[in-house]
Order: structure tokens, then C-alpha cells, then sequence
């Protein structure tokens, strides 16, 4: 069995929870209305009583109100944007967007956030057994476990790497993504970007979650425990990406791994975009689904984690930002088309 020599991991109770989801309240952005709504503050009063259908229906009506905002952003920044010439950098949606939040606790093994990167570690690790460093949309449980196709009952030990900084700049060819701008009337910057008719386009490739050297930075994230077989399937997952070994950038963060090492996907440089401000959506699009999965590992990481995330994350290229979903077919982009003709013509 593993052990963790200096620091156990323990299952989060239902108090934990709390705490955790409280800490983070205090730095959540309010984005549906200023100051702290009356919702807000009834989810807080009876945060352990089954919401009642009045209050999810005003959650629903809150769900609704983020999204008509964020498009009337969006909107709004590309009508000015044209008037003005503004530069592209103001296009771009604060960082801040992560900081709302869900209520609610993590399924996962997690230390206790007095005790974040702040206590050597000792991790033992199996014959066949690695460590994977996850810092974008793995901070999700869930979706590592799309990949697993199984539950994940592992350790998560959050943790950080100094000299990296997390960004937007891989571009992966896109092979089902649809983007869809008509269905919101109000959304005019996405609608006259869009190609395919009817609202709908796709783009040629998909930004995603990259980190890049930084001496001055510390990139956090969650590491985890996979077998050497389940590695393969996260390699497959993430071919726009080489893995790196980062054993000794852990080690000088207090993480010693004994019997094997860890790693972290670092973007192929014939995959990155080097400057996403004059790029055009219809080259790179930036799905909404991608950060919400994002968002979503992080509202269940508490709020020293979250703010870690804020400080060492460039801004995301809200100009490059749509709504999705997925072809039934599987077909996608000419350029991924092209992309696979030629991977099975070599």
C-alpha cells in the first residue's frame, strides 16, 4: 500500500467540505450580481437541506443570467473593438471568470488546504506505476476518468512546479467541435464569425491548456497515480503534446516519489500558436465546455488553490471563445481531415 510519509491523505468529510467551499466564497467573483445575492446567502444558511424547487429554480434562472452575461461581454468587446481599433490584449476575459463557483464538495482524496505545498511529501510508487501531473482540464477528476473509462480511487496531491507558466497556445486539430453562435440572438461577435450557415462553424483547430517556461512562475495542479497501461491511454489523449519527466522539479517542492517517476505534458512546438491575438476564430476556436471543465475541478480545490491558479494563468482569449458541441459523425475540420489522410497514408 502507498504511504505518504509526512502528510496523510485523508477522504474530505462533510464539515471539510464546508470549510473549503467557504474559504473559497470569500474570493469568488460575484459575476451575476454585485455584492452577495440573496441566494448566495440562502445556500450558505442551509447548505446541508436538499435545495427546494423554489431555489433551484432561481439557480436555474442564475445559470441563465452567467450566460446571457458572458455573451453581452463578448458582444459588447467586439462592437467596441470595431469602433475603437482597440487592441486585441483588451479582448481578452479575466482570469477572474474561474473564480465562480458550484456549492458543493469533492469526491476526492485530497490534504487538508492549511496544509497546501506547505509539508514534504513521500510517495511511494508500485512496480508499473507512474505519476501525471495534471494542470488544465485533468484539475477535473472526471474527466481524467473519461479517459480511465473507470473511477479514479487514487491519491490527488495538489501540488506545484516552479519555471512554468500556464497558457492557451496549443492549438490541436479539431476533429468533431462545432461551434454554434445563432441559437443565442444576442451573441452578434460569434455570429459573424461563423461560416458554415445557420449559425454553426468549425474551426480548424481547438486552443487548449499549455504551460510554457517561466522562470518567475509556479504552475499548480494535481498530481496523480496511473499504471504504466492507463499512461498509454492519456498519451493518445494528449498527441499535440510531448511528456516530460518532472521528478526533480517535484522534489525541490517538497514531493519525493520513490520507485518511479512523474510527468507532465508540455505542447509540440509544430502545435503551438505563438501569438493568439491575431487569430482569427475561425483558425482557433476556444470551446466554453473546455474551461467549464476547468472550472469545474477548481470550484472543488478550495480558494488558495484557485488563487494560485489566477496568479500564474494568462488571460483567456475571449475573442477565440464559442459554445459547442460535438458531431455525431465524428467528422470534423479540412485541416484534421487532412491531418488523419495524411497519418494513415505514412
Amino acid at each position: 500500500m502507498r504511504e505518504l510519509s509526512t502528510a496523510k491523505a485523508t477522504e474530505i468529510t462533510s464539515s471539510d467540505k464546508d470549510n473549503v467551499a467557504d474559504g473559497a466564497s470569500a474570493l469568488t467573483h460575484e459575476i451575476y450580481s454585485p455584492g452577495k445575492s440573496e441566494l448566495r446567502k440562502k445556500e450558505e444558511r442551509h447548505a446541508d437541506e436538499p435545495p427546494s424547487p423554489d431555489l433551484k429554480e432561481q439557480t436555474d434562472q442564475q445559470q441563465k443570467l452567467f450566460r446571457k452575461s458572458l455573451e453581452t461581454r463578448l458582444r459588447d468587446l467586439f462592437q467596441d473593438s470595431q469602433k475603437t481599433n482597440i487592441a486585441h490584449d483588451d479582448l481578452m476575459l479575466p482570469i477572474e471568470y474561474f473564480r465562480t463557483r458550484e456549492r458543493g464538495g469533492a469526491d476526492v482524496v485530497l490534504y487538508p488546504e492549511s496544509e497546501l505545498y506547505e509539508k514534504p511529501i513521500t510517495i511511494e510508487l508500485k512496480a508499473g506505476q507512474v505519476a501525471m501531473f495534471g494542470y488544465g482540464s485533468f484539475l477535473s477528476k472526471f474527466s481524467m476518468e473519461n479517459t480511465l473509462k473507470e473511477a479514479y480511487k487514487d491519491v490527488c496531491v495538489p501540488c506545484k512546479i516552479n519555471g512554468w507558466r500556464r497558457t492557451f497556445d496549443i492549438a490541436m486539430p479539431n476533429p468533431s467541435h462545432v461551434g454554434f453562435a445563432g441559437k443565442w440572438e444576442e451573441n452578434q461577435s460569434l455570429r459573424q464569425a461563423s461560416f458554415l450557415g445557420d449559425g454553426e462553424f468549425i474551426p480548424d483547430t481547438i486552443a487548449y491548456f499549455n504551460v510554457r517556461p517561466s522562470e518567475k512562475d509556479s504552475v499548480n495542479g494535481m498530481l496523480y497515480i496511473l499504471s504504466d497501461e492507463q499512461l498509454k491511454g492519456f498519451d493518445a489523449r494528449e498527441w499535440t503534446y510531448d511528456r516530460v519527466d518532472i521528478t526533480s522539479l517535484l522534489r525541490d517542492q517538497g514531493v519525493e516519489l520513490v520507485g518511479g517517476s512523474a510527468y507532465m505534458y508540455v505542447g509540440k512546438k509544430d502545435f503551438i500558436e505563438e501569438d493568439l491575438s491575431n487569430v482569427s476564430i475561425r483558425n482557433v476556436g476556444l470551446r466554453q465546455s473546455y474551461l467549464d471543465i476547468a472550472k469545474y475541478g477548481l470550484d472543488r480545490l478550495g480558494a488558495k488553490f484557485v488563487n494560485d491558479f489566477i496568479k500564474t494563468t494568462d488571460p483567456v482569449p475571449a475573442h477565440l471563445l464559442f459554445y459547442d458541441y460535438k458531431r455525431g459523425d465524428g467528422s470534423g475540420s479540412l485541416k484534421y481531415e487532412d491531418q488523419l489522410r495524411s497519418t494513415k497514408t505514412s
